[in-house]
């Protein structure tokens, strides 16, 4: 009986101890090293929500004034209607702009321009006009202006002699080929070309010395940079803002009315299409606009001739004369 059995007990003995031998070769896991950082902790809350979101759940009101650029484009960096400080090196570059920008309107004594006013009125509807323009100016800011407007129904044209001195005070005379006479107007700040937005000052050039400038900040106008300027009269008038475009150093727009946090004026000139002409720029198309009447015209110039160098800076109201040939 023993016998019988043994070869039984033979074969578990021998299944076992190569099912041991088996489970022996097999490697055990070894024990991770504890971190020394905990990980971060996952959820809602690791992620910082948007400032608007918490300025509403601490029951903060958004500012009624954004610092936005009033000339259209995106928000400006800073300037005092935005609160914001504007850094030093960036009011440096813009006084150098400014600078840059008289050297250049003061470089040219006479220019000459032949254009057609386009004017656009709700009630008047639309009417085309065309104009001859010649102006002189002087380095100490006097300048003068000769203007031919066409009419219609085949009257002879009229003529306008503008002069504007050093300080600033400005003359304006008509002369009607009729009459053969000349009328000082009365009003000559609100002297329009035909009842349209655009003004017989407005076609003077600019003189920054008659005016304090002021850099307000930085904005982008149809994609280019443009730095802005607040220019308060020293004597009388109103007051400007002007967005000069950085790349080229041009006067892109100006606002009659505004002032370091205003948004809008009351008329808004925009210039555009400028062209080298020599070693100047010039626009060649100009839009004036009056959001309260609703009135705009807008100026397209065919023609420039600019002469540099010296001779009169003046003309005299019997200028007009050889102009009209009369």
């Amino acid at each position: 009986m023993i016998w019988t059995r043994g070869p039984h007990i033979l074969a578990v003995a021998m299944a076992l101890f190569f099912s041991g031998g088996l489970f022996a070769q097999v490697p055990r896991p070894t024990p991770r090293p504890i971190p020394s950082r905990p990980p971060p902790r996952a959820g809602p809350t690791s992620k910082r929500l948007p400032k608007r979101i918490l300025d509403q759940r601490r029951g903060k009101k958004p500012s009624a004034t954004p610092s936005t650029s009033p000339a259209g484009g995106v928000p400006r960096p800073g300037g005092p209607a935005g609160g914001a400080k504007i850094k030093p090196g960036r009011r440096r570059a813009a006084d150098r702009l400014l600078k840059s920008l008289s050297r250049r309107w003061k470089s040219v004594r006479e220019e000459k321009l032949d254009g057609t006013l386009r004017i656009l009125d709700a009630r008047a509807g639309a009417r085309t006009l065309r104009l001859l323009v010649r102006r002189r100016r002087a380095p100490d800011g006097a300048a003068s202006l000769i203007l031919r407007q066409q009419r219609r129904g085949g009257l002879p044209p009229l003529g306008y002699w503008v002069k504007r001195d050093a300080a600033g005070r400005l003359e304006i005379r008509r002369y009607t080929p009729e009459s053969r006479r000349w009328v000082t107007l009365s009003e000559p700040q609100n002297v329009r070309l035909a009842e349209s937005s655009l003004r017989i000052a407005d076609l003077l050039p600019f003189h920054l010395a008659s005016y304090r400038a002021t850099f307000v900040g930085e904005g982008i106008l149809d994609g280019h940079p443009t730095s802005e300027f607040d220019l308060l009269p020293v004597k009388g008038g109103s007051s400007w803002r002007v967005v000069v475009r950085r790349d080229n150093r041009v006067l892109a727009r100006r606002i009659l009315g505004a002032k370091a946090g205003a948004e809008k004026g009351t008329r808004t000139l925009s210039y555009d299409a400028w062209r080298l002409y020599g070693v100047q720029q010039r626009w060649e198309r100009v839009l004036a606009t009056e959001p309260g009447s609703g009135r705009s015209a807008l100026l397209t110039v065919k023609r420039w001739v600019l002469v540099r160098g010296k001779g009169p800076t003046t003309y005299a109201p019997e200028d007009l004369l050889p102009l009209f040939a009369l």
